[in-house]
């Protein structure tokens, strides 16, 4: 499928909706069946799943989400950007759309802002797909990162060090993760469409440096409340969860690679596994097509409202 501008996706309506005293920015595809919410990393927004929607949208309300921060939606510089703020915005957002009962798909930061939400509302989530995130605990997940993960993740815990490279830097930290978690070349365009939310050095600080972002991710807590101990806290309540869920995997991958995916076969229920072919971390960069039709095909198979045997 060909590939198009993050900030212009066809077939797609832009939309803001007031959450909290905040607006946030969402894509919105599709016009029937349960809904389906996206929820993207960093250093990305909405229109990364710009070319998954057209493959979901014939058989849901799909809606794509802009983080707290992140694309189009506000970017506050008083507010603390962890899991708690942005998942009681993604609450906030369904309730206003009208999306409860939702599939949620999340990958990166959306995986873990999207684990937060659903088992506070487990309720009102109609299955998981999970893509390129977290999911066993900390400890097991850092172990399983590739060796070129792992160095990033340690030179950005120095304070000195990741303001150096996250903010003094300029907008080549979004350049160098998106390339660098991708098999295919960007277009300037796609690079810029990412790079412009993120170009105020404040933002990048508070939202990026500040927030629940790869600074504050190592293989053990160091105190109680932090980025680790809320990834556990969501790995033990995804292991006992009998929520339907799909595990999206690409080769070779990165947060999720072969131990990820043995961790998961053992201990998680109600688990689907497939593959979506090449690709590293932002898989719906690489693999749009497929990463739809599974998604589409999870839908279908879904118990509940809207199930069928169409794919």
């Amino acid at each position: 499928m060909p590939q198009t501008a993050p900030t212009a996706p066809p077939g797609c309506a832009s939309r803001f909706v007031e959450v909290l005293g905040h607006r946030l920015h969402c894509l919105e595809a599709g016009a029937g069946g349960p809904p389906v919410l996206f929820l993207h990393g960093i250093p990305t927004h909405a229109g990364l799943w710009r070319n998954v929607l057209p493959w979901v949208a014939p058989r849901a309300r799909c809606v794509a989400l802009d983080l707290l921060g992140f694309g189009q939606s506000d970017k506050p510089l008083d507010v603390e950007y962890g899991l708690t703020t942005q998942a009681r915005h993604v609450a906030g957002a369904v309730e206003a759309l009208g999306l409860a009962g939702a599939l949620v798909v999340g990958m990166d930061l959306g995986l873990l802002v999207g684990l937060r939400y659903a088992r506070e509302h487990e309720a009102d989530v109609r299955g998981l797909v999970l893509l390129e995130g977290f999911i066993q605990p900390m400890a097991q997940a850092y172990r399983a990162l590739p060796l070129a993960s792992r160095v990033p993740l340690a030179l950005s815990r120095p304070r000195w060090l990741a303001e150096l490279m996250i903010v003094r830097g300029g907008t080549r930290v979004v350049e160098r993760m998106l390339t660098g978690g991708t098999l295919r070349r960007y277009t300037p365009e796609e690079l810029e469409a990412y790079r412009a939310p993120l170009r105020d050095p404040a933002v990048r600080r508070k939202v990026w440096l500040e927030g629940a972002g790869p600074r504050s991710i190592r293989p053990v807590s160091r105190a109680p409340g932090d980025l680790v101990e809320q990834i556990d806290q969501g790995a033990t309540w995804l292991r006992g969860s009998s929520l339907p869920k799909l595990l999206l995997h690409g080769e070779p991958g990165m947060a999720v690679s072969a131990p990820t995916l043995t961790y998961a076969r053992e201990h998680l229920t109600a688990l689907e596994i497939e593959s979506v072919g090449p690709g590293k971390h932002f898989l719906p960069e690489d693999q749009p097509e497929a990463i739809g039709r599974a998604i589409a095909g999870f839908h279908a198979r879904l118990p509940g409202p809207g199930a069928s045997s169409a794919s």
